[in-house]
């Protein structure tokens, strides 16, 4: 997408924002509205044309409501939702998000394993440690005893949201190069090893 066609996108799905933001508002305030499917795949619609982004939109901690648009973890295209988040207008009710931020929540989540079978996972008994390597990046290695019976890549995926609800999207996404998950630590990553709850003061204090 070059820069022309960016721009252009760009203000296309804001004009399409503002003019449906007062239906959006009433699918947030109103769970059983009928018009909640329809307004999703539109949603879907629309930020794909961006390319592999994902979406999220609900009722805002500083403002009534948010928009998150998330780059996949990818730098590059964060590059883009920074981009687009830049040129969102001035909405007095609602606050946009060019990354997931860092959540504050409970540690437990749901996630769907290979076979699409959705799995329910508390994360808050896990615990990490941290490397740090050069170039300001870290490599993560999470002991969670709950996932032995999950495949691998649904395993590397609860880490990754873990990580990013922990850090928020645009810290992983500079300064995490690896994750590793494991069932239990050896006896020296043990005397090492922190709780999960603390993984955002460790990173502080070693980025």
């Amino acid at each position: 997408m070059n820069s022309k066609v960016e721009t252009t996108r760009i203000k296309l799905f804001w004009k399409w924002f503002e003019d449906n933001e007062a239906r959006i508002r009433d699918l947030l305030d109103n769970d059983s509205s009928g018009d909640r499917a329809a307004f999703i795949q539109a949603m879907d619609n629309q930020i794909l044309e961006f390319g592999m982004f994902t979406w999220e939109i609900g009722h805002g901690s500083n403002k009534p409501f948010f928009l998150t648009i998330s780059p996949n973890g990818n730098w590059e295209r964060m590059e883009l939702s920074r981009l687009i988040m830049k040129s969102a207008p001035n909405l007095a009710d609602w606050e946009f998000n060019y990354a997931q931020p860092l959540k504050d929540w409970d540690l437990t989540f749901r996630l769907f394993d290979n076979h699409m079978i959705e799995r329910t996972l508390d994360a808050s008994g896990w615990k990490f440690v941290a490397e740090r390597l050069s170039g300001n990046k870290v490599k993560i290695t999470i002991e969670a005893g709950n996932i032995a019976g999950l495949d691998f890549d649904t395993q590397l995926a609860a880490g990754n949201l873990v990580i990013t609800n922990m850090l928020g999207e645009e810290c992983k996404i500079n300064h995490v190069d690896k994750i590793e998950m494991v069932s239990e630590f050896g006896q020296q990553q043990k005397a090492s090893a922190s709780i999960i709850a603390s993984l955002k003061q460790r990173f502080d204090e070693i980025i």
